[in-house]
């Protein structure tokens, strides 16, 4: 009876400490990714934006066959315009890098509407019909972040150990 109650307790102590562990991996989680949102939006700056621009760009001009395919499906079904957003104020000349990269990938006019989204966190993000090419830091920090879940909620599933053997009495 004694040891029921003491393997009963000792489970349930293994639990909370589980849950709690699960809780401040969470927390710190999030506390690091909110650092970083914070630290790469405050460091957004004129050349870091037009950097951003110039990556954007050659993404679009590299698109592989699949997307390159996807996209201009997207295109024909959206009477050829695409909406691009950014995280700052796109300048003319990245406005027009922009739509010669499209023209030419295309082979055609691309009519663009381009906006502006702070939410993107310093990234810049065209969307057709359902269809999108982005590049920005949120995507990244997204991924790091579900990549870290999982590996947190890999370790931190319940460890199956052979019971001891029982002493006879």
């Amino acid at each position: 009876m004694a040891d029921t109650l003491r393997a009963s307790k000792q489970d349930a102590l293994t639990s909370e400490l589980q849950t709690l562990h699960q809780d401040i991996a969470r927390r710190s989680r999030e506390e690091v990714f909110a650092i970083a949102q914070k630290v790469l939006t405050d460091l957004a700056g004129l050349s870091l934006e037009e950097r951003m621009g110039e990556v954007f760009t050659q993404r679009l001009r590299e698109l592989d066959d699949e997307a390159r395919a996807g996209l201009a499906k997207a295109l024909k079904t959206s009477s050829n315009t695409v909406q691009v957003r950014s995280a700052f104020e796109l300048p003319a000349a990245q406005r027009a890098a922009i739509q010669s990269a499209l023209n030419e990938t295309f082979s055609g006019e691309v009519q663009i509407q381009f906006d502006t989204t702070p939410d993107l966190i310093s990234g810049i993000e065209l969307s057709a019909n359902g269809w999108k090419v982005a590049w920005n830091i949120a995507d990244f920090l997204a991924s790091l972040e579900q990549r870290i879940g999982e590996l947190i909620q890999e370790k931190s599933e319940p460890q199956v150990h052979p019971a001891a053997p029982e002493k006879a009495a």
